[in-house]
């Protein structure tokens, strides 16, 4: 069993912002450019800490099934690309190490 601790919208895009450059301006924007993987990762990391569709999609600004298609993309990149597991676990990483836990 995974214990995790209960985040806020905010320290997971704090976190994803740290790791990956991109402000969370851009990461909340509707535009693509090379910030997209990073919202796809973003999305399953938020999905894999207990989130909803909804929750998730609205710290995006996405519908729910932009976010069910993004989880899908990371999965099977997990598969191909080992970069992909040390990203997310970076993120993770941050995530657990920030002082703003939802707590």
């Amino acid at each position: 069993m995974k214990l995790l601790k209960k985040i806020t919208p905010e320290t997971i895009l704090h976190a994803l912002s740290s790791i990956s450059g991109f402000t969370v301006d851009e990461l909340q924007s509707t535009s693509g450019g090379g910030v997209s993987q990073w919202k796809h990762l973003g999305m399953y990391v938020a999905r894999d800490r207990g989130m909803t569709l909804k929750q998730v999609g609205d710290i995006f600004g996405r519908h729910f099934t932009t976010v069910t298609l993004a989880e899908q993309k990371v999965k099977r990149a997990l598969q191909d690309d080992p970069e992909i597991t040390k990203a997310i676990e970076a993120v993770n990483n941050a995530i657990d190490t920030s002082n703003d836990n939802g707590d």
